[in-house]
């Protein structure tokens, strides 16, 4: 993916021109955006469009219940296991961990 910069100038009533680059823009990977963020760039897009009453019956469906927060945090302290794991067997094995095997 092409890299994303931003360049704002201005131009004061005297003349002097104000400029600012930012190599890193809001909302890539580099600089994300969090949720509600996100969620008030959808709104901002999607209520012109669909209406208001849409998007909140988008937006209330799209959040995350307590099923999903569990099964997030479940899959987080599994990595965090598996993540425990790597190093030692990577070292004692002297292989790289994409190859382990069973000791």
């Amino acid at each position: 993916m092409p890299k994303r910069v931003a360049v704002v100038e201005l131009t004061m009533g005297d003349g002097k021109v104000l400029s600012e680059r930012v190599e890193t823009v809001r909302g890539t990977a580099g600089n994300p955006m969090t949720r509600e963020e996100m969620i008030a760039k959808a709104r901002d897009l999607i209520v012109p469009v669909l209406g208001a009453d849409k998007f909140q019956k988008l937006s209330t469906r799209s959040s995350p219940g307590k099923r999903e927060k569990r099964r997030r945090a479940q899959a987080s302290a599994a990595n965090g296991v598996m993540a425990a794991f790597d190093g030692p067997m990577a070292s004692f094995s002297g292989e790289n961990t994409s190859s382990r095997q069973r000791l």
